[in-house]
């Protein structure tokens, strides 16, 4: 049976549902801890620092040979790390200036990496030679504007990118061709407007995406939520808000959901990570800033491994964690 804890929130720190408040006026949460994660309340270990990673932000595992790639705009680089945390190599180009997003394409062994000073994408094979690249400045289709998180569809080798500085989801093929985006859109052309960042559908500098048969899950960084939307675009579900309370955020920078369903959010302003269950509900918190001995400043990347671990690029303070 799974451990379960409650705690109190104030009246204005959620949206209420009825029955969820006691007779002292307070909101009453359940907190159910995932059997898969229920035993990370320990210490993180520091598996990469400065000395190979300068602003570590996004991570993603190359399948074919289980290496973990993590971009580092600090030093415009991307940096390849073998399963045991070992430093394979680093992956640099002249014109790349701020690597951000990742994300790997196992049917064509391609690495795609935003640039989010350059606004566009970089797609390098797996020895970290460039093969191209694609998208330029804009705010049109196929256009970016400081991207941020990227991510492929699980079945197909199609593109869904954070177009952080456009307020809006693009989806695209893998040579850059337009499909459709998610934000609201011009209804006579069909572009996104850029200029609307209020309401259930609106996103308002989304920072990272994730993509399961079923939904798109954004971190819409400047509402301070997590929407869920299903592949046509419509809004099916919104979480947190803001707040420092559990399940409450400030700044969601990055997420990830595993393959069960449970979403992992880098609740970058709050300095913690935030487990939901696959319906939304709040499960668990790792870390926060005043985590003894090792406090997130800035939750930059994640990556949750086939065996639950769970990785946490920290961009202030030039770590990557293993829980």
């Amino acid at each position: 049976m799974a451990a379960v804890a409650i705690w109190e929130l104030e009246l204005n720190d959620v949206e209420l549902e009825l029955g969820n408040v006691n007779k002292n006026g307070k909101l009453c949460i359940k907190e159910e801890i995932s059997p898969l994660y229920k035993w990370k309340n320990f210490m993180p270990k520091v598996i990469v620092a400065r000395d190979i990673v300068q602003r570590p932000s996004a991570l993603t595992v190359d399948s074919w040979r289980d290496n973990i790639i993590i971009t580092c705009p600090g030093s415009r680089r991307i940096v390849v790390l073998d399963k045991k945390f070992k430093f394979i190599r680093k992956i640099r180009h002249q014109e790349m200036i701020a690597p951000q997003g990742v994300a790997f394409l196992q049917k064509h062994d391609e690495i795609y990496v935003t640039d989010k000073w350059k606004h566009c994408i970089f797609v390098f094979n797996h020895k970290g030679e460039l093969v191209y690249r694609m998208c330029n400045k804009g705010y049109g289709k196929s256009e970016l504007c400081s991207p941020e998180g990227i991510t492929f569809h699980p079945e197909r080798s199609v593109l869904y990118i954070a177009d952080t500085g456009n307020n809006r989801i693009q989806i695209l093929e893998k040579d850059g061709t337009y499909l459709d985006s998610i934000g609201p859109k011009n209804k006579n052309t069909g572009d996104t407007v850029k200029f609307r960042k209020t309401g259930p559908s609106k996103l308002n500098q989304p920072t990272d995406v994730a993509v399961t048969i079923m939904h798109v899950v954004v971190a819409d960084s400047g509402n301070h939520k997590i929407k869920i939307f299903n592949h046509d675009g419509q809004i099916l579900q919104s979480i947190g808000g803001i707040g420092t309370t559990k399940g409450l955020f400030r700044s969601p920078e990055v997420l990830k959901i595993d393959d069960k369903g449970y979403i992992i959010v880098g609740d970058a302003g709050n300095g913690r990570v935030q487990i939901f269950s696959p319906e939304g509900k709040f499960l668990q918190v790792l870390g926060d800033k005043k985590m003894q001995g090792h406090k997130f400043a800035w939750v930059s990347g994640l990556l949750v491994t086939n065996n639950y671990n769970i990785l946490v690029s920290d961009s202030k303070n030039n770590f990557v964690y293993l829980f």
